[in-house]
């Protein structure tokens, strides 16, 4: 059974990035019938702008309601994750038509704005990062992050699907979880120099923003405030999966004694050179 849904967006925004983000919103369900696969058209122009639609197949008629409902949150969240919006109708005089342009630039402040674990930074703060980084295109099947290897940088996905895999007691690696826009992995790294404790690799076209301990550093050196900040929420992300930290049980113990923010907070004072 086949499905259609539609969402318009202004001219104003590039229509290869949108179909790109659209496309990975019917990625991202998993009940979706994967052959044939799921596509994306420009079915229309408007007055209000771009009419796009994705069309995908359920598996029978009862899936069709959710699958329908998760692909169009899909669209939203990821829409909104790059910064766009549905379009509102609206008249467009031939004066303002003849200014009107494709706005390729992304806003890499309102991606890190909308990023939980930035939200001790300040607008300055926010901007100085966002002047220092850039975004990064990969295609299919790069890998990212290896496991085991170092790292000190954080990525944060603003298109694209990824795969996390994890190897446990010596096993083949396998799939331990998934990454859509909007979600940040290698954050540990970042924060304490700790070696990558999975590998990431893309599954279909993605862009990142990757922000490495040379952005950072300098907006961290002299604030406690925000150390104290990351480390609180760095632990609430992470307090779920300790073991999978491979902390040593000298750490452990530590962890038990004073808490994971904590020792979050003197790890990463430490890693920045402020203890």
């Amino acid at each position: 059974m086949t499905i259609g849904k539609k969402i318009t967006l202004g001219f104003e925004t590039p229509a290869e990035r949108v179909a790109l983000i659209l496309q990975t919103a019917m990625d991202a369900v998993p009940d979706m019938v994967k052959h044939p696969p799921p596509y994306v058209l420009i079915e229309d122009l408007t007055d209000t702008g771009i009419v796009y639609s994705m069309n995908f197949w359920v598996p029978d008629y009862p899936a069709s309601f959710f699958v329908a409902d998760k692909v169009v949150m899909n669209a939203l969240k990821f829409l909104d994750q790059a910064g766009y919006a549905p379009a509102y109708p609206r008249r467009v005089h031939i004066a303002d038509a003849q200014g009107l342009q494709i706005e390729r630039r992304v806003d890499v402040s309102a991606i890190l704005r909308r990023v939980p674990l930035f939200q001790s930074f300040g607008d300055e703060e926010i901007e100085q990062l966002a002047q220092a980084i850039a975004l990064q295109h990969f295609a299919p099947g790069t890998v990212i992050v290896r496991e085991g290897d170092s790292g000190a940088s954080l990525f944060v996905v603003v298109s694209g699907l990824l795969d996390v895999t994890k190897q446990t007691n010596g096993v083949e690696a396998r799939k331990v979880g998934g990454l859509a826009p909007g979600n940040v992995f290698g954050e540990w790294s970042l924060l304490t120099g700790a070696s990558r404790n999975a590998t990431v690799a893309a599954v279909t076209e993605t862009t990142l923003v990757e922000i490495g301990k040379s952005q950072l550093e300098p907006i961290l050196t002299g604030h406690a405030e925000i150390i104290a900040e990351l480390s609180r929420i760095e632990a609430e992300r992470t307090a779920r999966n300790v073991s999978a930290l491979a902390f040593t049980p000298a750490e452990q113990k530590v962890i038990e004694s004073v808490g994971l923010a904590s020792f979050l907070r003197d790890k990463i004072m430490s890693f920045f050179g402020g203890g």
